[in-house]
């Protein structure tokens, strides 16, 4: 008996998989974000916002959910046809229900009463898109420009005349949040598009010739008003208006740049260091190594939990729980390493969810300590992984039973096709297998939100008494949610599978080792994370963070009050601490101008003259030294 549906091979079938393959090709390229202010005007082709060899994959990848979306739709099977009056489908036969499925989701049947079809494929696509980091990407590329570190090579500093030069200098070395520094950069970056060259690719930037027509007039806009403000008494109330304006224009030539540089780069190593050769300082860290976190936690919540199980059996054995003759202890040896596995997979996948899931929230600038909003993401991944890890244990433990529900099931709805056929499966032991595992999402989520909560706080706290601190509360919590679980699943158990066993006495031993599974987490990952964090194991990090600690030496005046300042969770950087910041992509540049700010400190050879206020740097029209000569 074959378990696919004999419409899966019919020619309605296949038809409509071809209207699904055009309209997924198509509907791809289509945004699924609005066009805000860092997008260029034109987003269609999408192609241009993803990185060059991005484009395929992700275009592949949605034209394979689409279909399998319509293969789900499809698998009722013609017992659906009665219910498509309201789609306005009443004429079709019910052979033609693929049909039916594919016309509905590219929109040749109104489907206005069936706005979740929509829903769904807008909602698949924005998935993909972000999966392929658009505009994720373009939005964190832009903040990488705005707070690095600008220093033009001399590449681009030739082609200024010698007037302008010398002054050019010395505007972009004051502190970036000064007008005369943006000015020299926007001066500078705009002088350096008039005529691209190496590292940057001219065909690159072709597609986004309207929008470059744009910054350029605005640009011209900005000199007019930088003239009235250089021959007007200083004003701060225009100096502000001035700097957001120029702010502002920053920001189009940074969305410019971005959009040409991922535009012809092949990953986003290869960003980074077109952006470095153009003279953006862009550290290159690496994140924290989480193999080496996760793995040893896991492998001794596996020992802790065979070892438990172990003694459980034997334990019972001795008290005659298997009969007067003591039994074969090998036949133990198969559920207490599947144990093992399960607790192994469960939490140190709930580990490595938490850790990874914290830093992608933190390199994207979403992470806020102790947040719900960001917090529940974690919990809700780190629970199904739970959940499922728990669902394929109990169903290797009897493949047989699992197996003829299923074919009970696939034949129940098939019968459903036929009236005077039609009936309940008698045998629903597969989905109650899939029901009792539930409760374990709370261990999961349990898990992955303590140690998304911990690891980033306290920094300074390294005492044994730290660790037992974390190691009680680990223990306390993923002990009770542990116990709670088995509870639950015992109840559903005796309810769905009708399965006959004492569920009060299984409740303390689970419990006791859940506790015992925390306690190895609570001692070894928030530990190993803040000690990655204050001393990183890789040189690239570890010399970004040596660099950050001696720049706040000198801005602060103190050694002590550097290291405190680096400590010290940031309310900007979403409660972590710049030492944590200098592991991210999205935040290693822009800890420098947070010291900056918070210090106010402005070396003495580099602050302006308030008597003879300098004017700042721009060139006629955002063009070159050489068209200007002209």
């Amino acid at each position: 008996m074959s378990i696919v549906p004999e419409h899966f091979r019919s020619a309605f079938f296949v038809l409509g998989l071809l209207v699904v393959l055009a309209y997924a090709w198509k509907q791809f390229n289509e945004p699924s974000f609005p066009n805000k202010a860092t997008l260029p005007q034109a987003v269609a082709p999408l192609r241009y916002l993803f990185l060059r060899p991005s484009y395929r994959r992700a275009r592949f990848t949605y034209v394979v959910v689409s279909v399998l979306l319509y293969c789900l739709l499809v698998w009722p099977g013609p017992a659906m046809v009665p219910f498509l009056g309201e789609l306005g489908a009443k004429d079709f036969p019910a052979e033609a229900w693929a049909l039916i499925v594919a016309l509905v989701l590219v929109g040749l049947i109104p489907n206005s009463n069936q706005k979740w079809l929509t829903s769904i494929e807008e909602m698949l696509r924005r998935w993909v898109h972000e999966w392929f980091l658009v505009p994720s990407g373009i939005v964190e590329t832009i903040g990488v420009m705005e707070d690095a570190t600008y220093d033009p090579p001399a590449s681009q500093l030739e082609t200024l005349p010698c007037s302008l030069l010398d002054k050019l200098r010395n505007d972009l070395k004051l502190p970036a949040h000064t007008l005369q520094h943006r000015c020299a950069r926007a001066a500078m970056l705009m002088a350096s598009l008039q005529h691209i060259k190496e590292p940057l690719s001219k065909a690159a930037f072709d597609p986004f010739q309207e929008d470059f027509d744009k910054i350029r007039a605005n640009y011209r806009a900005l000199e007019r008003e930088i003239d009235h403000f250089a021959k007007r008494p200083p004003n701060a109330e225009s100096e502000d208006i001035l700097i957001r304006s120029v702010e502002g224009l920053l920001k189009q030539i940074y969305a410019y740049i971005s959009w040409g540089i991922r535009h012809q780069a092949d990953s986003e190593q290869q960003v980074d260091q077109i952006l470095m050769e153009l003279g953006f300082r862009i550290p290159p860290v690496r994140g924290q190594p989480l193999f080496d976190t996760v793995a040893p936690a896991a492998l001794l919540v596996a020992a802790i939990a065979a070892v438990f199980w172990a003694m459980f059996y034997f334990a019972q054995s001795m008290a005659g729980a298997y009969g007067p003759e003591p039994p074969n202890m090998s036949i133990f040896v198969v559920p207490v390493v599947a144990s093992g596995i399960s607790a192994a997979a469960m939490y140190g996948g709930a580990i490595f969810i938490a850790l990874k899931q914290r830093a992608q929230q933190i390199d994207r600038r979403t992470w806020c300590e102790g947040s719900a909003i960001c917090l529940t993401p974690i919990a809700v991944k780190a629970g199904l992984l739970a959940w499922g890890v728990i669902a394929i244990t109990t169903i290797l433990a009897d493949p047989l039973g699992a197996a003829n529900s299923l074919v009970a099931l696939v034949q129940a709805f098939r019968s459903l096709a036929h009236a005077d056929q039609a009936q309940l499966p008698a045998d629903w032991y597969l989905p109650g297998m899939l029901l009792s595992a539930m409760p374990w999402f709370v261990a999961g989520a349990t898990v992955g939100v303590q140690l998304a909560r911990c690891v980033g706080r306290h920094l300074t706290r390294q005492s044994k008494i730290d660790w037992v601190r974390d190691m009680v509360r680990q223990a306390l919590g993923l002990g009770c949610a542990a116990a709670l679980a088995q509870l639950v699943q015992g109840s559903l158990q005796q309810l769905l599978l009708h399965q006959q066993f004492a569920v009060w006495p299984l409740v303390p031993i689970v419990g006791l080792v859940g506790a015992g599974c925390g306690a190895v987490i609570g001692w070894m990952v928030p530990h190993a994370c803040r000690a990655n964090i204050v001393e990183p194991p890789d040189r690239t990090t570890n010399r970004e963070l040596q660099d950050l600690l001696g720049h706040a030496e000198r801005a602060l005046g103190d050694k002590v009050a550097a290291v405190n300042w680096s400590l010290e969770g940031r309310p900007e950087l979403g409660g972590i601490a710049a030492a944590e910041a200098v592991h991210y992509r999205g935040l290693a540049t822009s800890v420098f101008r947070m010291l900056d700010d918070a210090s106010g400190a402005v070396p003495a050879e580099t602050q302006p003259r308030t008597m003879d206020r300098p004017s700042p740097t721009v060139i006629e029209g955002g063009l070159s030294a050489t068209r200007r000569a002209k």
